[in-house]
């Protein structure tokens, strides 16, 4: 499946559809002030979000997390170093015996103050746990930055709606203000026959009516053009009482793509698969971590100690004695009550979960492709289908008009004329809104921004 572009036949067409239906994309109530106004592009639009949104300072966070986490096991690879300073008041020191018979004297030992400084110094030589744990916390960190990455994406595709959702509904008020004007001219026009006795009370109050039934269209378009301008600027982090003026406009953009290279590209770029197949592989580092911690450990221990007694509070140099001891610490764990075997079973489910995940995730995947090449498809057949009608609805008003002015036709043949037009104009700010939010989750589901 391929997208088809618009006939280039008709392009001219579209332009002219746009132009005379779009005039009002931004409406004037976000034009008053433009000098003091923010201008914003699509571009702009999701630079702001991937910088300022909070999805994406989370993401980082995490990213820092796990950063941590490595620095954590690392450690745990480089020696350990601890002093300990140990000072003790003796208030009743040990007695000893002497005697012969029954003179039996006792004899105080030790001093009142002993003072201590230990220096204790541990270095890992061999543990299988800890190199795979190296490895499953570089893995973590993986898995950190293919999610910033997919919350990268996500929230793109979020700013995309948001933008095109406003555009939109600025389009919407131009055709609603584009139908007043037409209204409020037939009016005045049935006034004026109305005063030279052409025409009856009742067609001007039904030229009234019409033109007052727009009006609360006009006023819910633009109360929707706020509330979605509102939800763009949460979205990239813009004060919500800073006035915008988007700068960009509803455009047709083909996709360029088959079936087949969309979803041979998403099952490469999409980050979120990315993200699963770490995991798989921390899963694995995971189960292979509570395996090795039924292997033996190798430690080299090298223990110092300097000690004084004395009655001074502050012992002299002299004073002190040391000593010293370097060993090798072998730990063999040799039964746990089963406890380690219970926590390999839980990894290696965890990890069965995982690959499980990542397969349903692979499938999910290709048809997000397919529905997001056929939505673009049929967004792009609407706006093929659509083009060229507002174009022939304007002329139709137009004929509609002079034949009302010359008296050749009904009231109702020019409101039908008019609401034909609207109808159509509507028509097309909806199809290119669709076919560029289609276009925006394509590009999503395929892992492009």
């Amino acid at each position: 499946m391929r997208l088809n572009p618009v006939s280039p036949s008709l392009r001219p067409l579209l332009a002219a559809a746009l132009l005379s239906s779009a005039t009002g994309t931004l409406p004037a109530l976000a034009q008053q002030d433009s000098a003091a106004a923010m201008p914003l592009s699509l571009r702009e639009a999701e630079d702001l979000a991937l910088e300022r949104n909070e999805r994406v300072l989370i993401a980082r966070e995490e990213i820092e997390r796990t950063a941590g986490q490595i620095r954590e096991v690392r450690a745990r690879t480089l020696p350990s170093l601890d002093v300990t300073y140990r000072y003790a008041r003796n208030i009743q020191r040990p007695v000893l015996f002497f005697g012969e018979g029954g003179d039996i004297r006792q004899i105080s030992i030790g001093s009142d103050n002993d003072n201590q400084v230990s220096l204790e110094l541990t270095q890992t030589l061999f543990s299988r746990s800890v190199n795979a744990a190296t490895r499953a916390a570089r893995l973590a960190q993986d898995v950190s930055r293919f999610n910033l990455e997919e919350t990268g994406e996500t929230l793109t595709l979020d700013v995309r709606r948001a933008y095109y959702l406003a555009l939109l509904n600025g389009a919407l008020i131009g055709v609603q203000e584009q139908a007043l004007e037409q209204a409020e001219r037939r009016l005045r026009q049935v006034e004026q026959f109305l005063d030279v006795g052409t025409a009856a009370e009742f067609d001007r109050l039904t030229a009234q009516v019409e033109a007052d039934n727009i009006r609360p269209l006009l006023i819910e378009a633009r109360n929707d053009y706020t509330l979605a301008l509102n939800e763009l600027k949460r979205l990239v982090g813009v004060p919500l009482d800073q006035d915008v003026t988007l700068t960009d406009s509803l455009a047709y953009e083909p996709v360029d793509l088959t079936l087949q290279q969309a979803r041979e590209r998403a099952l490469v770029e999409r980050d979120d698969l990315r993200s699963q197949r770490a995991g798989v592989q921390l899963q694995q580092q995971a189960v292979a971590v509570e395996q090795a911690q039924s292997f033996p450990e190798f430690s080299f221990t090298f223990d110092m100690s300097r000690r004084a007694s004395s009655d001074q509070f502050v012992p002299s140099t002299s004073e002190f004695s040391q000593t010293s001891t370097a060993g090798l610490e072998i730990r063999v764990p040799v039964f746990d009550g089963r406890a380690a075997e219970g926590r390999v079973r839980q990894a290696r489910a965890q990890l069965s979960s995982q690959e499980l995940r990542l397969s349903a995730l692979e499938q999910d995947v290709e048809l997000q492709v397919q529905q997001a090449l056929l939505n673009a498809s049929a967004g792009a057949e609407r706006i093929e289908a659509t083009q060229a009608t507002v174009g022939r609805a304007a002329r139709a008003l137009e004929i509609a008009e002079t034949r009302f002015r010359s008296g050749l036709s009904t009231q109702l043949e020019l409101n039908d004329a008019e609401l034909a037009l609207t109808q159509a104009r509507t028509t097309l700010a909806r199809a290119l809104f669709d076919h560029n939010v289609a276009r925006a989750e394509f590009l999503r589901a395929v892992g492009e921004r």
